[in-house]
């Protein structure tokens, strides 16, 4: 799955679930995306997970990308992909919501 899939179909996943990304890339809307429940991962490699030969690191867990999507969708009804993209980055960084720009 993409990390568009993820952030557009959010209900299809539990609550306790998490979302692992690909080490060492910049994230888009293509970006190869895992969603897992934490306690099903043998964990050796400290929130890391290798999945044919890639790289995935811990990136947020379900309930805080919903937090996200829930606060842009507040914001803006109909945000795009894109919108909801440049607030996942956002919160990744911030570790904050982001407030958008009004038109």
């Amino acid at each position: 799955m993409t990390l568009r899939e993820v952030l557009e179909d959010l209900d299809r996943y539990s609550v306790s679930s998490t979302l692992f990304l690909p080490q060492d890339e910049g994230w888009t809307l293509d970006t190869p995306a895992i969603v897992t429940d934490i306690d099903e991962i043998d964990d050796p490699d400290g929130g890391a997970l290798s999945v044919e030969g890639r790289m995935f690191d811990y990136a947020l867990g379900i309930d805080a990308v919903s937090a996200i999507v829930k606060n842009v969708r507040a914001q803006d009804v109909d945000a795009d992909a894109t919108a909801l993209l440049e607030a996942f980055l956002f919160y990744y960084d911030h570790d904050a919501f982001i407030e958008l720009r009004r038109h």
